[in-house]
């Protein structure tokens, strides 16, 4: 849901696939659920996942995962780490700091 959030918040669309790459590297990342092997999946996929490729600045990332648990509830979305897990501006920073370990990949 933390795509989703984000597009919600910005009105921009990316390729939807790469998006969803992204957010399951950080979903794995706040889940403690193997973020090395996601990533390396992601890596050998050729997907553009990597942020800024994506036009996925850190300002808006960080307020999609801020403001993801209370979109998904209004939404009424499934349940999910982000109700399992408190995430604070510290962690959503650490998060984008992981995202952006994600391999750059020529257009």
């Amino acid at each position: 849901f933390l795509a989703y959030t984000w597009e919600h918040l910005t009105g921009r669309h990316p390729l939807h696939g790469a998006l969803i790459a992204l957010f399951v590297s950080v979903a794995s990342e706040l889940q403690g659920n193997q973020p090395a092997a996601v990533r390396d999946v992601i890596a050998r996929s050729g997907v553009r996942a990597h942020p800024e490729d994506l036009g996925v600045d850190e300002a808006s990332f960080v307020s999609a995962l801020l403001a993801a648990r209370d979109y998904a509830r209004r939404e009424g979305l499934d349940h999910s780490v982000l109700d399992a897990r408190e995430v604070d501006e510290a962690r959503a920073r650490a998060a984008w700091r992981s995202a952006c370990t994600l391999p750059r990949v020529a257009a």
